[in-house]
């Protein structure tokens, strides 16, 4: 699983801005790249589980550091 070296910190995105937010750092990616996330807002948590199921995409991994909780996204492979 490749990574970039740093997460991407959602600690400014309000949940409004959430699944935007999402789409716009995993559309890019090619299908099965990942990226990391981090966020110490709680109720992003849920809203990022959500947006992988209902996207496809793969919530790879989930874990608490402190405050924050970091994600780990799969971009989920291309439909033929």
């Amino acid at each position: 699983m490749a990574l970039s070296s740093e997460p991407i910190d959602l600690a400014d995105v309000d949940c409004a801005e959430l699944a935007p937010a999402l789409a716009r750092y995993v559309r890019p990616m090619s299908p099965g790249a990942c990226v990391a996330l981090s966020t110490a807002r709680p109720s992003a948590a849920e809203g990022i589980r959500a947006w992988c199921r209902l996207t496809g995409h793969v919530l790879e991994r989930e874990e608490v550091h402190g405050d924050a909780t970091l994600f780990t996204i799969r971009r989920k492979a291309v439909a033929p």
